[in-house]
């Protein structure tokens, strides 16, 4: 039964990455990708994941060319329990950002990933490391990707994202 579930999980996600692949390259055009302009570029993004943790993350840093792009940034967020009982915790996390977006159009995919620390703000417990490997699709402006959190001495989770260039 374990089994099961974690292969359809697998499956799921490799699905939902295989879509935003094929979505970013169906509607790719021929003009040229913010992320191939070197230079200052930030986002904001709203994430969700499979813990029930709702997330408002910002990131900051550089464009190095050729699409690849390496920056910091934080997240804050609440953690609510499934039985919607007892109080929200929250969630503070501090990372560093590496992407490259995969082909010099308006439309295109992207792998990305973060590594940082999580600190639980209502219990003051100690930091656990994370990273977070996600694909997905920039598009103009917004961007939207899919991905997985491995943490250290914790939970692992899915999380989707939804979010704005500047």
């Amino acid at each position: 039964m374990v089994i099961e579930l974690f292969f359809k999980k697998n499956l799921f996600l490799a699905v939902v990455a295989l879509l935003f692949l094929t979505i970013g390259t169906t509607f790719a055009q021929d003009n040229t990708s913010r992320a191939f302009k070197k230079g200052y570029q930030a986002d904001i993004q709203l994430e969700a994941n499979t813990f029930k943790q709702s997330l408002f993350s910002t990131s900051h840093g550089c464009n190095v060319g050729r699409g690849f792009y390496v920056g910091g940034g934080s997240a804050f967020g609440a953690e609510f329990q499934p039985d919607f009982s007892s109080k929200a915790k929250y969630l503070s996390l501090l990372f560093v950002e590496m992407r490259h977006t995969l082909m010099n159009k308006e439309a295109a995919p992207f792998i990305s990933a973060r590594m940082g620390a999580i600190l639980r703000i209502a219990d003051n417990t100690t930091a656990r490391t994370f990273i977070n490997p996600n694909v997905g699709f920039v598009w103009g402006r917004f961007l939207f990707k899919a991905g997985f959190m491995f943490q250290v001495e914790g939970e692992n989770c899915a999380i989707f994202a939804i979010g704005f260039c500047f």
